[in-house]
């Protein structure tokens, strides 16, 4: 995301996705160059993000991938209280000084702004987490979300987060490698691994195989929870 970040997005595009009304989570994948500039950049960031009301949900290191998809560092959720929060956050004359260190600890990443649709106060507690993004073609996001959580159920795991794509920043041109690039999925559900299941847990084959006769367009990868000590950019993990 250089300079040009914003001269390159597309205003008319952008108007309309504001008027989404009520609170957005940001989903952020992000493969590192340098995770202490990025955790850094968090830091920094969090202050102005607290005083628009925003907040973190979730910060977890990726620590295994089961099913497809791209792998990358971490997953990081902040939630806002609506999009137009976020956009004056992305235009505070603070950011623009907060770039400079976000483009030193990316390398690439995909965002997308999503519609929370389930939560639980249990998301941000350390542990194993299952990430399971997917698209869906036939029926409704809700409808697939139940049969992921249902097989998933059976395997000692419960869900505790889900959302829905309702958009991605719209560019006139081409995203940079360091630029929010659009998330390839349109759901998300993040389930925790109960404590009685092995650690580095792997699901069944024939799981898998349940999984993909609900939909073959999915990821689903073994995160790590981190607690608000861990995420701190001079924490070594």
């Amino acid at each position: 995301m250089d300079e040009s970040f914003l001269s390159r997005i597309g205003r008319s595009e952008l108007d309309k996705l504001c008027e989404f009304k009520g609170q957005i989570d940001a989903l952020n994948l992000v493969s590192f160059s340098s995770a202490v500039h990025y955790r850094w950049y968090g830091l920094l960031l969090s202050l102005l993000v607290l005083l628009r009301g925003g907040r973190p949900l979730f910060v977890g290191v990726h620590q295994k991938s089961l099913i497809g998809g791209k792998t990358f560092d971490e997953l990081v959720i902040i939630r806002y209280p609506n999009l137009r929060a976020f956009f004056r956050i992305l235009t505070n004359w603070y950011y623009s000084l907060l770039n400079r260190i976000r483009e030193k600890g990316i390398q690439y990443f995909e965002f997308s702004f999503t519609r929370p649709f389930r939560e639980s106060s249990e998301l941000w507690k350390k542990g194993q987490r299952l990430v399971v993004r997917f698209n869906y073609k036939d029926g409704t996001f809700g409808k697939t979300l139940d049969k992921i959580t249902n097989i998933l159920g059976k395997y000692f795991v419960v869900q505790l987060y889900a959302s829905v794509k309702i958009g991605v920043i719209p560019y006139q041109g081409t995203a940079m490698p360091s630029d929010p690039n659009p998330g390839k999925y349109e759901g998300t559900a993040i389930f925790s691994i109960l404590e009685d299941k092995p650690e580095g847990y792997t699901l069944r084959e024939e799981v898998i195989t349940d999984l993909k006769a609900v939909t073959t367009d999915l990821s689903v990868e073994i995160y790590r929870s981190l607690g608000v000590w861990e995420s701190m950019p001079w924490v070594k993990w």
